[in-house]
């Protein structure tokens, strides 16, 4: 089997899952949690991409961005995963901490982008992490959380 491509759309957004290895939960620890937002805040800061939500549960993480610069969803995930694995690596977990492919969906219109958004701020609330959705503190649904939505709807 052949290792297909990414596309990469100028001026899309992208819903991306990214998991954790072997069954481990680091995001169970809320510092770990708090850390791995930090880094995806970092990113959004230098101009990667507009950060449209996430969700971080306890073994993999979601987010919806549209990447800028030029950038591909393939250069930003691997930053984040790399500035991440170091920060737990260096926090004594064990590598590897990734599965080396994350999974991608394009956004291809605003009801998309409503029903990503919808799913992605209700994960914690199906797996019986919240009752509610912006009661999660590691979500874009929690109102501490800036995000650049506003520029797509």
């Amino acid at each position: 089997m052949t290792n297909m491509r990414r596309m990469n759309i100028c001026g899309a957004a992208y819903f991306l899952t990214t998991n954790i290895r072997d069954n481990r939960f680091p995001y169970r620890d809320s510092g770990h949690a708090e850390a791995a937002i930090q880094i995806i805040y970092r990113y959004r800061e230098q101009r990667d991409y507009d950060l449209l939500g996430f969700v971080i549960m306890p073994d993999h993480w979601h987010l919806l961005i549209a990447p800028k610069k030029g950038l591909s969803v393939s250069s930003i995930m691997n930053r984040l995963k790399t500035a991440e694995a170091k920060r737990l690596i260096a926090a004594g977990w064990q590598p590897p901490i990734w599965w080396k492919r994350f999974h991608d969906r394009v956004i291809r219109n605003q009801d998309m982008l409503c029903a990503t958004l919808s799913y992605l701020h209700e994960n914690p609330v199906k797996k019986g992490l919240a009752t509610r959705a912006d009661d999660y503190p590691f979500s874009s649904a929690n109102l501490r959380w800036q995000t650049d939505l506003n520029k797509y709807i």
